[in-house]
């Protein structure tokens, strides 16, 4: 598991603070899910907390947070980062989550995390036995994911991709796995809305990114953290730095749908 380790939760941490890019998906996250009316909200794939500490304050104060992750390294940072009595934290995968959580929850969130969680119908499903009816789950994913190979790599991908060949002398190519809408039909949810912003940055920030151990290593996984070091010092070599980036991000809204009896019936687990 990538994200598994203390080196790699506390890097995940130090970049999330000292970097823009959380921060700004997390308010294009708030403003889209209505949580000064939540009772009680489920993040999936919380990582060290940066999603809770943005939620918590527009939280009521008699609502609860629970926050789901499968690395205890990071659930461990993230009970670290905050001290909110509204707020805890539970290990388990995303697959499973309704065999580790209790209660009904009206708002659900991930943020820059529902592609790494697993097959989505079974997140889906899942996430969908803890919904109260009509619930807001909002989720957010890099553009390019959706379209897959149709979308334009950015200049370091390039880069990334030719130090990897150069290091292991075999030809690579950087596939992403794919969000595709019809997958989030189906499993209890409606789409509400599909929304696409963009994120402009630097090439830096990229760079910083693919060098976390929990990046690199989902590429690399049977390469030293030396090598790893090596290859992304390799590939930031051949690109300017401080080049305008633009990353696209594509925000869905779904809504927990009951049938016409009005009770949704879940498949048995």
């Amino acid at each position: 598991m990538p994200w598994r380790g203390w080196k790699t939760a506390e890097r995940y941490d130090a970049f999330v603070r000292s970097h823009g890019v959380y921060r700004w998906l997390n308010r294009e996250l708030m403003a889209r899910v209505d949580l000064e009316h939540a009772h009680r909200v489920l993040d999936l794939g919380c990582g060290t907390g940066a999603t809770a500490l943005a939620a918590l304050g527009h939280m009521p104060l008699e609502a609860d947070y629970v926050g789901v992750d499968a690395s205890p390294e990071m659930l461990s940072v993230a009970s670290a980062n905050i001290v909110d009595f509204r707020c805890s934290f539970v290990r388990c995968w995303g697959t499973e989550v309704h065999r580790h959580v209790l209660g009904r929850f009206d708002r659900v969130l991930s943020n820059a995390a529902f592609w790494q969680l697993g097959h989505p119908p079974q997140v889906l499903t899942s996430v969908r036995r803890l919904c109260a009816d009509d619930a807001i789950f909002v989720f957010n994913v890099p553009t390019a994911r959706i379209y897959g190979e149709d979308a334009a790599p950015d200049p370091f991908q390039i880069a990334l991709a030719r130090a990897v060949e150069r290091a292991t002398g075999q030809s690579f190519e950087m596939v992403a796995e794919r969000v595709e809408a019809e997958q989030l039909e189906g499993c209890g949810f409606t789409v509400d809305a599909v929304v696409e912003r963009v994120y402009s940055t630097t090439q830096h920030e990229l760079v910083a990114l693919m060098a976390l151990p929990s990046m690199i290593s989902a590429l690399l996984p049977t390469m030293s953290d030396e090598r790893h070091h090596e290859v992304i010092a390799d590939a930031a070599s051949t690109v300017d730095m401080t080049a305008a980036v633009k990353v696209g991000w594509t925000f869905f809204t779904l809504r927990a749908q009951a049938d016409e009896t009005g009770e949704f019936t879940l498949p048995p687990t």
